[in-house]
């Protein structure tokens, strides 16, 4: 769909949606999409469609829950989600290791793209919006701040 025509060439791609890790079958996990009409109200985005993606982008960021989680396999390492966008060009992924709380990852995700604007590196960026949520008292427990991770491209 759109997505995969239009997301192939930016170099920022957010996808917010509801995810899912299979942990037996990781190229099955994926992002939930609304679908072409009322007769197909959604559409999966598979690990396994992502792996065949041409992306230009600098950071994808998987504002889903658990799309970092996938099964490690010897010799292979982690698949799943973040391996699938990061095998299909895009440098970094920012995703997400449980489910997280709606609220606190917008406000992470505004210090986050905030930071980077400012030219701070990704996973300065992260850390440092990570720290803005540890700082608030509505926010200082683990589970709101510390549910996303980056993974890193090769070099």
């Amino acid at each position: 769909g759109y997505l995969l025509t239009e997301g192939a060439d930016c170099d920022l791609l957010h996808i917010a949606t509801h995810g899912y890790a299979d942990p037996d079958f990781p190229e099955f996990s994926g992002l939930l999409l609304s679908g072409a009409d009322a007769t197909a109200p959604y559409a999966v985005l598979t690990a396994q469609e992502v792996y065949t993606w041409p992306l230009q982008a600098r950071l994808v960021t998987l504002s889903a829950c658990q799309t970092a989680l996938g099964k490690s396999v010897e010799g292979e390492g982690l698949l799943g989600l973040s391996r699938a966008f990061i095998f299909a060009g895009a440098q970094d992924v920012l995703c997400s290791l449980w489910p997280v709380s709606d609220e606190s990852t917008k406000v992470l995700m505004a210090w986050f793209y905030k930071n980077l604007t400012d030219g701070q590196p990704a996973e300065d960026a992260l850390r440092n919006a990570q720290k803005v949520l540890m700082q608030a008292e509505a926010t200082n427990h683990p589970f709101f701040w510390a549910g996303f991770t980056l993974v890193r491209g090769p070099e």
